[in-house]
């Protein structure tokens, strides 16, 4: 991430590979646990979750460890006054609540 330019751009596009990550954890496999933690997310985070599309996924196969450490790199580099940036601590709840 040193490299890169625009890192708000690049932390908004990897917020949606997280949401990708999630939604397929939460929406696609169906367990007890993840349906348990999807009923006591914020409504907004379940819409944004339904609309992300799973199936661009290379690798479903990501441990949630990872995807937390994802996740937390995402808002460090998202200024607070973004559009995503309460979707993005949401998401930090989430993978919290997953671990």
């Amino acid at each position: 991430i040193l490299e890169v330019e625009d890192k708000e751009l690049l932390a908004s596009q990897l917020l949606v590979l997280v949401g990708q990550r999630l939604a397929y954890a939460l929406l696609h496999t169906q367990t007890k646990e993840g349906m348990e933690l999807l009923a006591r997310l914020p409504p907004t985070l379940c819409t944004w979750l339904k609309a992300m599309d799973p199936q661009d996924l290379k690798n479903v196969e990501v441990s949630i460890t990872t995807t937390a450490k994802l996740v937390n790199k995402v808002i460090e580099h998202l200024p607070e006054n973004h559009g995503q940036y309460s979707i993005a601590l949401h998401l930090i709840e989430a993978v919290e609540g997953m671990s």
